[in-house]
């Protein structure tokens, strides 16, 4: 038992992968600077190009989805901007009091701010993501909910880190680097070990339910018991290796097709297992 992706998806999986790889780096020295915003984001645009030229179909929409769909080309691309647009507007206006109530609660209830920053922040933001994602795998198309999943996480990557430095050169007046004190260096050290065992687990193109029981497992125990991050960032590694070993032939083929775009070694077609007694009567 377990969610299948299609053969395509694979291109995700591979760029997650080097974003995951590259933000080892970030922890080591201690800071994020404008090269690495730089190299986060040239990523994110080369993994839009390359997902751009891959074979595409119409999509099946449905509710108001259908109906901007249904709308002349002119007016559909005009829909789309303007939403896009207006949901910039308010995530800009609701971002600064958000953090001020976040903070402000954390001072009422005496909670430390770091970990209300660090859960309940994140938990608010990726809600529609997650709300998303679910309705995928309600309307039995979980594959495509779990590559959304991936594709918001190599989004986080590329994007939200990526911007980090270029925000605080903005605040400063001047380009530099974002400096990371002793807690933010765990703490980014534990998401990119999290997200590396996350993409061994995936090399298959395949999530199985003992893996996403693990995920949740360990992702538990770091949010139940914050002293023990580092302890879980070691055991997310070693799972990570030992995944990478057992599918070193699926690593290869993530490699050569993903990350290089060479064409696979065999014909492959995403074609799900019939379900017993289909087409019975």
């Amino acid at each position: 038992m377990g969610v299948r992706f299609a053969p395509q998806q694979r291109l995700d999986v591979a760029y997650l992968g080097l974003a995951t790889g590259y933000s080892f780096l970030l922890p080591l020295k201690g800071s994020i600077s404008p090269l690495d915003a730089l190299i986060l984001v040239g990523l994110f645009a080369a993994c839009t190009w390359r997902v751009s030229r891959l074979p595409s179909e119409a999509p099946r929409l449905v509710g108001r989805a259908e109906w901007i769909g249904s709308l002349p080309r002119g007016r559909r691309r005009l829909a789309t901007a303007g939403l896009f647009l207006y949901s910039g507007v308010v995530l800009f206006a609701c971002a600064e009091p958000f953090a001020a109530a976040l903070i402000h609660a954390g001072s009422v209830l005496g909670v430390d701010e770091f970990l209300l920053a660090q859960w309940r922040a994140p938990l608010a933001s990726e809600a529609p993501e997650i709300i998303v994602a679910s309705l995928f795998a309600w309307r039995l198309t979980a594959g495509i909910g779990l590559g959304a999943l991936v594709s918001s996480k190599f989004n986080q990557w590329a994007l939200l880190v990526g911007s980090l430095p270029l925000a605080s050169s903005l605040a400063g007046g001047r380009l530099q680097a974002l400096p990371l004190d002793e807690r933010q260096t765990s703490e980014l050290l534990l998401t990119a070990a999290q997200s590396l065992l996350a993409v061994t687990l995936l090399l298959g193109l395949r999530l199985a339910l003992v893996d996403a029981v693990l995920l949740l497992g360990l992702f538990l125990v770091q949010l139940l018991f914050p002293e023990s991050h580092d302890v879980v960032s070691v055991a997310y590694l070693a799972l990570a290796g030992i995944m990478a070993v057992r599918g070193r032939r699926q690593l290869g083929a993530l490699v050569r097709e993903g990350v290089l775009g060479a064409a696979p070694a065999q014909p492959a077609a995403f074609e799900p297992k019939p379900v017993a007694g289909a087409g019975q009567r």
